[in-house]
């Protein structure tokens, strides 16, 4: 039976491990190489039970995710000198470890600052290359995302795609296994193969999106968390000006669009609002003022994607004070578009 105290700090924790276990598993993965994710995970793991250990008997950091961070890159080093010694030296070469991981060493409780904004956020936007990887299928793609950027269990990633424990852990499994083959490494590709592939991480956001917004999904018709998270590394990708092109912007425009009407999309008793029954005054101004913002944006490009469309249709009904006022023909000429792009996409629900 854990002690109040022991039961106040996991709660804590786990609080932590949700906000901030993204920022950690990618600054690991730095550290340590993608092709090494089960060591990233074990020090993940260490790094939170020594957190357990040291905050039930002594005063909790003032700065925890710092404190989380600096030991997270601690137990980092030890493993990098631990397996240099392993491989016969008998004093460890610091300048052959990453230049992070040579700063090791010092008081966690006095951190070094390395959950600066910009360094978590640069390895953050690395980790989502890194999960949405060509080598990947888009199903591994998405389960790697939600367990290392989104710090989702295996249970949750389950729950989340309907899918069966045993069956994510071996994706997972495949997926690790298949970075290493690759000899995937923590670098941004070039500006030319960026391009190339931050259709997939878009896609992979989109669905992310989707498992918390459709209404068939899990045992609630919405999971509100999986939406913010697609936003925020949406996000992530519009802070690099390589990235903000008129796609992402016109994702962006439509999963804030969508979000905006969350607060109205279920009543009292859990169910499903339908379009019409909904309570436009519950929606959030603020995120379509800057969805709207994003979709004009979006505009700047001449090509048209899929992301353009849905995200007009979604303005149309933000901006319609009442159901009986919505443009629908201006609707259902982007709905013919859709259909001339992809007959068979399948559409996130109003």
């Amino acid at each position: 039976m854990p002690t109040p105290a022991e039961a106040a700090t996991r709660e804590l924790l786990e609080r932590l491990y949700r906000q901030n276990g993204g920022a950690l598993t990618s600054t690991l993965t730095r550290l340590l190489g993608p092709t090494r994710l089960d060591a990233v995970e074990t020090v993940l793991h260490d790094t939170f039970v020594t957190a357990l250990e040291s905050w039930a008997s002594a005063a909790v950091p003032d700065n925890p995710p710092a404190w989380l961070m600096t030991v997270a890159r601690h137990r980092a080093f030890d493993v990098l000198k631990g397996e240099r010694r392993r491989a016969g030296r008998t004093a460890v070469d610091l300048d052959s470890l990453p230049a992070d991981a040579r700063a090791g060493g010092g008081d966690p409780a006095v951190p070094a600052e390395p959950s600066l904004r910009g360094e978590v956020a640069d390895d953050e936007l690395r980790m989502m290359f890194v999960a949405c990887h060509p080598q990947l299928t888009l199903e591994s793609q998405l389960a790697l995302t939600l367990r290392t950027l989104c710090g989702f269990e295996v249970i949750e990633i389950a729950r989340a795609l309907l899918s069966e424990e045993a069956a994510i852990e071996k994706r997972l499994v495949r997926a690790r296994q298949s970075l290493r083959e690759a000899a995937v490494t923590f670098a941004l590709p070039d500006r030319t193969e960026m391009t190339e592939r931050v259709g997939a991480v878009a896609r992979v956001l989109y669905l992310l999106f989707s498992e918390g917004y459709s209404a068939h999904r899990g045992d609630h018709p919405i999971r509100e968390e999986l939406c913010r998270e697609a936003i925020r590394l949406s996000d992530l990708l519009l802070a690099a000006p390589a990235l903000r092109t008129p796609e992402i912007q016109a994702l962006q425009a439509l999963m804030l669009l969508q979000a905006s009407r969350l607060p109205a999309r279920v009543d009292a008793e859990g169910n499903l609002r339908a379009l019409a029954e909904q309570d436009r005054g519950l929606w959030d101004r603020a995120l379509i003022r800057v969805g709207l913002d994003h979709l004009a944006a979006s505009a700047e490009g001449e090509h048209v994607t899929e992301y353009h469309l849905e995200a007009g249709i979604a303005a149309c009904h933000a901006l319609a004070p009442r159901f009986e006022d919505t443009d629908w023909p201006r609707i259902v000429g982007y709905y013919d578009q859709l259909l001339d792009l992809n007959p068979s996409r399948k559409l996130l629900r109003s």
